[in-house]
């Protein structure tokens, strides 16, 4: 059975290229930040936003990562990606490690504030600007994988603002699953959502035309 591992622990260290090898094959240029921040991040002193990030591994083989946040004021989870190694695709692992993830975010937000977290979510690749069938496909696939935990995409225009210079404005749909899943998304806790998700992770500024477009289709 695989192991979950973080890589905040520097005995982990060895793991960084393979790490970033993932992160590197699951995503387009106009969705990565710089790989070493986010190893960075996690061994950062935690504060608003408490960073962790997660290997699956199995003997010296690193199946998959995922990179998270808990945000205790708001009692959020936030996740940033999760990603499986192209050699252990349609495997199991995903699932693995993503209800690892969720338990985990509850774990730490009982810890940080007695509490569990109201609610997770992310962000995943809109359909509606999907450029052919294939990618469209590719997205689909994605969102139906979190609909497994729950998870139910939010009617929110969520644009985000780039995440380097010379790179696009990219579209997502914002997905979240409460604690115990099912529970209604009131709209305030919507609200919470798109301002953790563009304010604080996404770095926009609160008065920026991207929060205040999806604070207004939030009806």
């Amino acid at each position: 059975m695989p192991n979950i591992i973080s890589f905040a622990d520097p005995v982990n260290d060895a793991l960084q290229p393979a790490a970033c090898a993932i992160y590197e094959q699951a995503f387009g240029p106009e969705e990565k930040v710089p790989f070493a921040g986010l190893w960075a991040a996690a061994r950062q002193l935690q504060g608003e936003v408490d960073v962790h990030f997660w290997g699956l591994l199995e003997g010296q083989d690193l199946l998959g990562e995922a990179w998270f946040c808990t945000l205790p004021a708001e009692r959020l989870g936030y996740l940033g990606y999760i990603a499986i190694a192209a050699a252990g695709r349609g495997r199991g692992f995903g699932e693995i490690l993503m209800q690892a993830v969720l338990q985990g975010m509850d774990d730490l937000m009982k810890k940080a504030t007695g509490q569990p977290p109201l609610a997770a979510f992310w962000e995943v690749r809109s359909l509606e600007d999907a450029p052919d069938e294939i990618e469209y496909q590719h997205r689909l696939r994605r969102i139906r994988f979190y609909q497994r935990f729950s998870a139910v995409p939010l009617p929110v225009d969520y644009l985000c603002p780039p995440v380097a210079p010379g790179q696009p404005e990219v579209r997502f749909t914002l997905m979240a699953v409460t604690y115990p899943p099912g529970q209604p998304l009131s709209l305030e806790m919507q609200r919470q959502i798109v301002l953790a998700g563009l304010v604080k992770m996404e770095g926009a500024d609160l008065q920026s035309e991207y929060v205040q477009r999806a604070l207004v289709s939030i009806v």
